[in-house]
C-alpha cells in the first residue's frame, strides 16, 4: 500500500512548496578535517618563526629611523639659516616617511603572526581566516609602497633626463 492517500492531495510530480529549491546547493563548509587541519596547522606553525622575526628585523629599523627624524627636527629648530632649516627639517621628514614605511608592514607582519598562533592553538576556521586577512593587508600595503617606489624613481629619471636635455642640449 502506498504511503500517499487520496485525501492528502499531494502530487508526486510537482515540487515542493516548502520554498525548497530544486538547485543543488553547494556542501557546506568544509570541516578541518576535510582541510587536513594537522598539516595546514604545521605549515603555519613553522612559518610563524620567520614572520615574527622579520617583523622584528622591521621594527628594529624602525628606532635608528625615528631617532634620526627627531634629531633633525632638534637640529632644525636650532639652526640660524632658514636654508639650513629647510634642509634639516627636509631630512626629518624623509626619515619620519622612511619610518613609517618600515612600521606599518612590520605591524600587518606581527599581527599575521599572532593570528597564526591563534589558529594553531584554536583550530578556528575564523582565526585562519584572521590570519589571511591580516597577510592580505600586509601585502596589499608592501605593493602600494613598491608601486610608489617605482612611479618615484620614473619621476626621478623624467626629471633627471629633463635636466641633462637642458643642460647638455638635446
Amino acid at each position: 500500500m502506498s504511503s500517499l492517500s487520496p485525501e492528502s492531495n499531494v502530487n508526486p510530480f510537482e515540487p515542493p512548496a516548502t520554498g525548497v529549491s530544486t538547485i543543488a546547493r553547494p556542501p557546506a563548509e568544509p570541516s578541518l578535517a576535510a582541510v587536513e587541519f594537522q598539516r595546514l596547522a604545521a605549515v603555519l606553525r613553522r612559518t610563524r618563526p620567520w614572520v615574527r622575526v622579520m617583523s622584528v628585523l622591521l621594527f628594529l629599523c624602525c628606532v635608528p629611523m625615528a631617532i634620526m627624524a627627531v634629531l633633525e627636527v632638534a637640529r632644525s629648530v636650532g639652526a640660524f639659516s632658514p636654508e639650513r632649516q629647510g634642509e634639516l627639517f627636509g631630512n626629518a621628514l624623509a626619515h619620519g616617511i622612511l619610518t613609517a614605511m618600515l612600521f606599518f608592514p612590520a605591524r600587518y607582519l606581527w599581527l599575521y603572526a599572532s593570528r597564526i598562533n591563534d589558529f594553531v592553538n584554536s583550530g578556528r576556521l575564523t582565526s585562519l581566516e584572521d590570519a589571511l586577512e591580516a597577510q592580505r593587508k600586509y601585502w596589499k600595503l608592501v605593493t602600494m609602497l613598491s608601486s610608489a617606489f617605482i612611479g618615484l624613481m620614473l619621476l626621478v629619471l623624467a626629471v633627471g633626463a629633463m635636466i641633462a636635455a637642458v643642460r647638455y642640449g638635446a
